[in-house]
């Protein structure tokens, strides 16, 4: 139909056993049983309930077999990672970063995504161990923010859109609600952003009714991610 817009494809990466698909239950606030992509031969389309532009593609595990250095043939179990449908990268680490973490991140730079955001998932185990090895010095806060750095410089080199440190089995804590709100925001697509029917054009300019009040409480700006998303 004339005047619809496109929905936005999120692809979701990651390897065996990091919770790619608890994730997604937890965005989506689904309490029953999801399909697991893990015994799919095809990824699994959920739409993203809080975002009706928005919908997460969750892709089966991948392993070293299924990383190449040919961004043109880029596929994760056979199934190719096509950006015209998929146009955000979504990839899933657990509290053990791995090099295999890096090669995949790599693909999806050579395919040119327009938005590629990292989870680190399972931030408790990282939390619990420490706590193991050093009961008399642990602090969960300190534990967190370590992590944070450490994800962050370990995916330096690869300039990801977002990183988000968090644990889908305590989303009340952490980094999960930044990113359910990024999300809810359109994930710095600018026809995802809800906002976006409050804008009109006067003289060729933009008005935003309300809207710095409302982008001062985020530490993003999806209005103006446009020019971004033609940069890449």
């Amino acid at each position: 139909m004339t005047g619809e817009v496109p929905p936005v494809g999120i692809v979701v990466l990651g390897r065996k056993h990091v919770g790619k698909t608890s994730l997604i239950k937890a965005l989506c606030g689904r309490e029953e049983h999801l399909e697991c992509a893990s015994s799919s031969v095809e990824p699994v389309l959920y739409p993203y309930p809080k975002n009706k532009a928005i919908f997460f593609w969750d892709f089966p595990p991948f392993g070293s077999d299924d990383v190449s250095n040919d961004a043109f043939t880029a596929s994760v179990k056979g199934i190719k990672l096509d950006t015209e449908l998929y146009e955000c990268a979504l990839l899933v680490c657990d509290d053990e970063l791995a090099e295999l973490d890096k090669s995949m991140l790599e693909q999806v730079l050579k395919l040119k995504f327009r938005r590629v955001i990292i989870v680190r998932n399972k931030v408790n185990a990282s939390i619990e161990l420490d706590h193991t090895l050093c009961p008399e010095n642990h602090n969960p806060d300190n534990v967190f923010s370590q992590c944070i750095g450490g994800t962050t410089e370990y995916f330096k080199a690869h300039k990801p859109d977002q990183i988000f440190v968090l644990d889908t089995f305590d989303t009340d804590k952490f980094q999960f609600n930044d990113l359910d709100v990024y999300l809810q925001s359109g994930a710095g697509f600018n026809r995802a952003n809800p906002d976006r029917s409050c804008r009109k054009k006067s003289r060729g300019q933009r008005i935003y009714k309300d809207y710095d009040k409302h982008q001062s409480e985020k530490s993003y700006d999806p209005i103006h991610c446009d020019e971004k998303e033609q940069s890449r």
